[in-house]
C-alpha cells in the first residue's frame, strides 16, 4: 500500500513537471524570435530610410548641377538669338564690325561672366577668318590658347552639350590654366556655319554652388564624366555607393555614401534598452506560463483520479508515469467496448436497405428469415396487398448543379421523412429505401382489402406529387406496379413500375405513372419515322433551312405516341447515324465541325434529357450552333470570287449616289454583316473607305479632263448628290478642294 501511495505521489510531480517543461522551451523560442524579428525589422527600417535619405540628397545634388547648366545654356541660346552685336561679329558678308563695336561686344562677353558666378570665361570664334574674342582680347585662331579644343571640336563634336571637365588657357604659353568644363553652340545654331560660342564653368565655383545650399554634412558624394572620370566632389574615392543617378542632360553619374559610416552602423546595431525589455518580457511571461500549467492542470489529475477508481489495479503494475497509467486505463476501457461493439457491427438502416433491394430483385427470403428480420427492423408483421412504386426526381443534372452534396442529402432526408408521414391517415404502412441517387423505392402494404389496392396507391402518388411541387424546389415523377399477393411477387411489381417509368419521356414527368394505364395505350411505330430523318439529314448537309420543319414534324410525332424511354434512345441514336453519313460527303473542314463539335453533344443529350421536349431543345439548339459555323465555312469559300463580282459593280455603278452596302446585300442575296466582313477580308478596307477612294480617283480624272465643267456637274457624275459633301470629301481624301486641285495641275 505505502508502495502505492508513494507512486501517486510521483506519478502527480512527473506530470508536473513534464507539463511545465514542455511549455518554457516554447515561451522561450518564440519570446526570442519575437525579440529577434523586432529589431531585425527596427534595424533594417532605419537602414531603408538612410539610404531613402542619401538617395534624395544626390537626386538634389544633381539637379543643382541639371539646372544651373541648363540655365546657363538656355541664357546663351537667348543671347545668341537676340544680340545683334553677336549677329553682326559673326555675319561679315554685311557691314563690318567698327572697333566701337567689337568693344562693346567684348564688355557684354565680360558682363556675362560677372552676373553668371559659375561662368569663368566667354569666347567667340568666326569661321570666316579664323578670330577669337573674348572678353579681354581678340587675336587670330592660331595664337589663342584654347586652339586646340575649337579645332578638336570641330573633328569630334562631344555627345552632350557640356564637355567633359578640361584644362582651359587664353595664350599660348600660359602655364597650368583653369579647370573648367565648356558649354559649345555652333553659329547658327543648326549649321555651326559661321562660328562657336564657347562659354567656359570653373569646376571650383560650380564645386562652391553645390556644397553651399545642399549639403548636410552626412553625405559624400562624386560626380563622374561620361568617359568614367571623377572630377567633382570628395576626393577620396567611394567604392561601394549607396546611390547612384546618372544625368540625361550631361550623362554624368553622381555617386554618394555616407560621411558618418560609423555612425550609421550604431544606429543599426542592438539596443541595450530594448534587450533588457525583451528580457523583462520573458521573465513575466515564464511566471504567466507556470501559472497557467497549473491551472490547466487540474483537469488532468481529476481525469487519473477517475481513472484510478475505476482501474486501481492498474496502478501497482505502471511506472510513475502518469501519461502511460491513463493511455493504459484508456485502452482496456476501449477494448471494452469493442466486445460490445461487434454484436451491433452491421448498422440496422443498412440491413433494411440490404433486405429491401433483395425483395426488389426477386431474392426472396424463408419464411423465419422474414420473421426474424421484420422483428429486428419494426417492419409490418403481415399484410394482404403490396405494391411497388418508383418515385424519381425530374430533372435531376439540374438538382446535382444547384445543390451541393450535403444540401442534397438533406433534401433526401426531408422527402424520405415526408413520404412516410403524408400516409399516417391512409390504411397503408411504406418502407422506402433510396435504390439510386434519383430514385426513392417504396413499399406499400396495405392491410384493408376493402378498398381498391391500385386506387390507394394512385392516391399516394398524388400526395406525393402534390407536396412536392408545392414545397420544394422541384418536382418528381412516381410509377406505380400492379397489385403483389405475396412476397414472391414484389419483384414483378417493381419491375412493371420500372416500365411504367419509362414513359415518362414521351408524358412527361410531374405526374403519377401506372402500370395498368400503360397498357392501354397504343404503340408507336417507329419505322414510319425513318423517312423524315433522311429528309431532316438531307436538308440538314445541304444548308436547306426545310431541316428545321423535318425535326420539328419527328418530335411531334415521338410526342403523339407513346413511346418508351429507351425507344427514344434508340431512335434518336438513328437519327446520329443518319447524320453522320450525310456530313460525312461535306469538305474535310466542314465534316470535322459536325464530327467534333455537334455528334459528341448530340450523343451526351439522347444520354441524359429529362422529357421530348427538353430532348428537342437541345438538339434544335446545338444543330442551329453547327449550322452557323458550316455557313460561315461555305461563305468563307465562296468569299473571293463573290466579292470579285460585289467590285465588279461597284466600279461599273459608283456613280448612283443610291450605291450602298444594302443595295449590294440584296443584289447578291448576302446577309449584311457578312458582305461587311467578306469585303473587308479581302480588299483590306471596309466598304465606304473603298467607295470614298474610287469616287475621287474618278473625280480627279473629270477635274482635268473636262476643265470647264462645273465641280457641281462632276460631283453628281461621282455619285455626290451634295456638292459641299463631295468639296469636303474631296479635301480630306486630297489636301485640297477640288478647284484649288484643278488649278494647281491645269
Amino acid at each position: 500500500m505505502k508502495d502505492t501511495n508513494r507512486k501517486v505521489i510521483a506519478m502527480k510531480f512527473e506530470g508536473y513537471r513534464r507539463w511545465l517543461l514542455s511549455y518554457l522551451p516554447i515561451l522561450y523560442i518564440v519570446t526570442a524570435a519575437l525579440l529577434f524579428i523586432f529589431f531585425m525589422a527596427m534595424s533594417s527600417y532605419a537602414h531603408r530610410q538612410t539610404l531613402q535619405a542619401n538617395e534624395t540628397y544626390a537626386e538634389n545634388v544633381l539637379r543643382t548641377v541639371d539646372s544651373t547648366l541648363h540655365f546657363t545654356e538656355m541664357t546663351m541660346i537667348k543671347e545668341l538669338l537676340t544680340n545683334d552685336l553677336m549677329r553682326q561679329f559673326f555675319d561679315q558678308s554685311g557691314r563690318l564690325m567698327s572697333s566701337y563695336d567689337t568693344f562693346m561686344l567684348s564688355e557684354r562677353l565680360s558682363d556675362w561672366a560677372t552676373m553668371m558666378q559659375p561662368i569663368g570665361s566667354i569666347y567667340l570664334y568666326r569661321s570666316s577668318d579664323h578670330t577669337v574674342l573674348s572678353s579681354e582680347t581678340m587675336l587670330p585662331l592660331k595664337e589663342f590658347g584654347d586652339s586646340a579644343f575649337i579645332e578638336g571640336f570641330f573633328r569630334d563634336p562631344p555627345p552632350y552639350a557640356w564637355t567633359e571637365a578640361r584644362q582651359y588657357r587664353q595664350f599660348v604659353g600660359e602655364g597650368g590654366g583653369t579647370k573648367v568644363i565648356s558649354l559649345v553652340k555652333p553659329v547658327p545654331l543648326l549649321t555651326g556655319s559661321q562660328g562657336l560660342i564657347v562659354v567656359n564653368l570653373r569646376i571650383t565655383e560650380l564645386e562652391s554652388l553645390i556644397d553651399g545650399p545642399s549639403t548636410t554634412g552626412l553625405h559624400n558624394y562624386q560626380i563622374i564624366d561620361s568617359a568614367g572620370n571623377p572630377f567633382l566632389g570628395t576626393k577620396q574615392a567611394i567604392s561601394e555607393p549607396a546611390s547612384r543617378l546618372q544625368s540625361s542632360y550631361t550623362g554624368w553619374t553622381i555617386i554618394t555614401d555616407f560621411a558618418h559610416k560609423k555612425t550609421f552602423d550604431l544606429l543599426s546595431t542592438f539596443s541595450v534598452i530594448w534587450f533588457t525589455a525583451g528580457v523583462v518580457t520573458v521573465a513575466v511571461g515564464t511566471i504567466w506560463m507556470i501559472y497557467v500549467v497549473r491551472h490547466n492542470y487540474r483537469p488532468i489529475e481529476r481525469i487519473k483520479a477517475t481513472l484510478m477508481n475505476v482501474n486501481g489495479d492498474a496502478v501497482g503494475r505502471s511506472s510513475v508515469d502518469e501519461f502511460a497509467f491513463v493511455t493504459t486505463s484508456l485502452e482496456q476501457l476501449i477494448e471494452t467496448s469493442r466486445s460490445y461493439e461487434q454484436t451491433y457491427k452491421e448498422s440496422m438502416l443498412m440491413r433494411r436497405k440490404w433486405l429491401f433491394l433483395q425483395l426488389i430483385e426477386g431474392n426472396q427470403p424463408t419464411d423465419e428469415e422474414w420473421k426474424a428480420e421484420i422483428n429486428r427492423l419494426s417492419l409490418p408483421e403481415s399484410f394482404d396487398v403490396l405494391i411497388a412504386s418508383i418515385v424519381e426526381i425530374d430533372g435531376y443534372s439540374d438538382f446535382i448543379r444547384d445543390y451541393s452534396n450535403e444540401d442534397q442529402n438533406l433534401i433526401k432526408f426531408v422527402f424520405t421523412s415526408v413520404v412516410k408521414e403524408i400516409v399516417e391517415d391512409l390504411p397503408i404502412q411504406v418502407w422506402c429505401e433510396w435504390i439510386k441517387q434519383e430514385q426513392l423505392g417504396v413499399l406499400l402494404t396495405l392491410q384493408d382489402h376493402h378498398q381498391e389496392p391500385l386506387d390507394i396507391a394512385r392516391q399516394f402518388g398524388d400526395r406525393v406529387q402534390s407536396w412536392t411541387e408545392q414545397h420544394m424546389n422541384l418536382t418528381v415523377t412516381i410509377a406505380t406496379g400492379g397489385a403483389a399477393l405475396k412476397l414472391a411477387d414484389i419483384s414483378r411489381s417493381f419491375h412493371e413500375a420500372l416500365e411504367a417509368l419509362q414513359y415518362k419521356s414521351a408524358i412527361g414527368g410531374n405526374r403519377v405513372i401506372t402500370y395498368d394505364e400503360m397498357l392501354g395505350f397504343p404503340q408507336a411505330k417507329l419505322y414510319k419515322h425513318l423517312q423524315d430523318i433522311r429528309l431532316l439529314a438531307e436538308y440538314y448537309r445541304g444548308g436547306d433551312e426545310s431541316w428545321k420543319r423535318y425535326l420539328e414534324k419527328l418530335f411531334a410525332g415521338l410526342k403523339a405516341s407513346m413511346i418508351r424511354k429507351d425507344d427514344i434512345i434508340s431512335l434518336m441514336k438513328h437519327v446520329i447515324y443518319t447524320f453522320d453519313k450525310e456530313m460525312m460527303t461535306l469538305p474535310d473542314q466542314m465534316s470535322a465541325v459536325w464530327e467534333h463539335e455537334a455528334a459528341p453533344h448530340l450523343r451526351q443529350f439522347i444520354e441524359s434529357f429529362y422529357d421530348l421536349e427538353d430532348l428537342e431543345n437541345r438538339f434544335m439548339r446545338k444543330l442551329h450552333e453547327t449550322e452557323d459555323i458550316i455557313k460561315q465555312l461555305r461563305e468563307n469559300r465562296d468569299s473571293p470570287m463573290m466579292i470579285s463580282k460585289v467590285k465588279g459593280y461597284i466600279d461599273a455603278h459608283y456613280g448612283d449616289s443610291d450605291l450602298s452596302l444594302d443595295l449590294l446585300s440584296d443584289r447578291f442575296k448576302l446577309n449584311l454583316k457578312s458582305l461587311s466582313r467578306m469585303f473587308k477580308e479581302e480588299t483590306g478596307e471596309n466598304f465606304i473607305d473603298y467607295l470614298t477612294k474610287l469616287r475621287i480617283e474618278h473625280a480627279k480624272q473629270m477635274l482635268l479632263a473636262y476643265p470647264n465643267d462645273p465641280v457641281q456637274h462632276i460631283s453628281s457624275k461621282v455619285g455626290y448628290l451634295h456638292v459641299n459633301t463631295f468639296i469636303r470629301v474631296f479635301k480630306k481624301q486630297v489636301g485640297m478642294t477640288p478647284g484649288e486641285y484643278r488649278k494647281a495641275l491645269a
